[in-house]
């Protein structure tokens, strides 16, 4: 089975090549005020390339974190802020 993490308020899922794939956002999260949808894959954190739910920071702190993820088939880069 594929085990989930909860990181930001995201959910992932494993995803191949990647840091995982965004199944659920908690309301009022950071990973909701950074405009993350469900169904984003996750691919860097800081410029560092993820490939691992656990490998994503825990917490996403500091003034500014640019999260790339893959959004519908391109590439995009939300913001995470304090």
């Amino acid at each position: 089975s594929q085990t989930t993490i909860v990181v930001a308020g995201m959910t992932l899922r494993p995803e191949p090549g990647a840091g995982g794939i965004v199944l659920a956002v908690r309301p009022r999260s950071r990973a909701d005020a950074a405009g993350i949808p469900e169904n984003d894959v996750v691919h860097a954190v800081d410029g560092v390339p993820v490939r691992a739910p656990a490998a994503v920071p825990e917490p996403l702190r500091g003034a500014l974190r640019p999260v790339a993820v893959v959004r519908g088939g391109v590439p995009v880069t939300a913001a995470f802020n304090d």
